[in-house]
């Protein structure tokens, strides 16, 4: 048996304005399928651009999946 763990370093959570989009639950089931174990979420570009709620819920996407997500927050310089 292995210790090996699949980490994937970039994936999206959220609405996106482009009219995909995927919430946690969704997210962390598909993730757990695919066999990673741990993952780096980052808000998907919201509709309207307005970054703050979606940072929001890239945090609170964390907290629900402490084991499995990590966010990040996005910022548009």
């Amino acid at each position: 048996m292995s210790d090996a763990r699949i980490v994937d370093g970039h994936v999206y959570v959220g609405e996106s304005l482009y009219g995909w989009g995927v919430e946690a639950d969704e997210l962390v089931a598909r993730l757990l399928a695919a066999g990673v174990t741990r993952a780096i979420a980052v808000p998907a570009r919201p509709r309207g651009y307005h970054l703050g709620p979606a940072n929001d819920a890239a945090a609170a996407a964390q907290r629900a999946y402490p084991d499995t997500l990590r966010s990040f927050a996005r910022v548009d310089p």
